[in-house]
């Protein structure tokens, strides 16, 4: 029997903007002699739901439910801020860049998860932390300046970004790094 599943995700594509760019090769120079495997720019997004490996008949029919609940809402604004991190204290794993005015991401993520709860029964979310992961992190030499860093950099203002869509990506894996390719897109009004 043939395996005809991918691994997908659910997203508000960023991009690449010369703001967040620029903000981010700061960041690598501030943080420059760690060990930090970079978000190449192009592939910046807020993940609103990650499905994993999906099967074909989920993918037949999620497209359609995507579409009816994201019918209705409205493009907006949402402010790109300074950087957080997830992880321990004294083992952050991923460095993000985080956002104000989070009520469009918050309702895209309830419509999205409602949709998906919709071809896959029991598959919901519960928690919804919107993001940008800009790097993941192998490992660093000096946590105490990295906190200095992050908590001086917290209340930086990057970008006001208009969201305008939310797409279904493919994402494959690849040894330098990983290739996200558009499936459906979904226009806000």
């Amino acid at each position: 029997m043939m395996n005809n599943s991918m691994r997908v995700f659910i997203a508000v594509p960023v991009g690449n903007i010369p703001s967040v760019i620029r903000y981010i090769d700061e960041l690598k120079r501030e943080f420059s002699g760690e060990y930090f495997k970079w978000t190449v720019p192009s592939q910046l997004h807020f993940t609103l739901n990650f499905l994993g490996e999906t099967g074909e008949e989920v993918m037949n029919r999620l497209p359609e439910k995507l579409a009816s609940a994201l019918s209705t809402v409205e493009s907006g604004i949402v402010d790109i801020t300074g950087p957080g991190y997830f992880g321990k204290k004294n083992l952050p794993s991923v460095l993000w860049l985080g956002t104000d005015n989070n009520q469009l991401l918050k309702e895209l993520w309830i419509r999205v998860s409602k949709a998906v709860g919709e071809v896959i029964p029991g598959e919901t979310d519960t928690r919804f932390s919107p993001h940008l992961t800009v790097a993941r992190i192998k490992r660093i030499n000096d946590t105490e300046r990295f906190h200095e860093i992050v908590t001086n950099r917290k209340a930086d203002r990057i970008h006001r970004l208009n969201i305008e869509k939310v797409i279904l990506y493919k994402s494959d894996l690849r040894p330098e790094g990983p290739l996200y390719t558009p499936l459906n897109e979904f226009r806000l009004r």
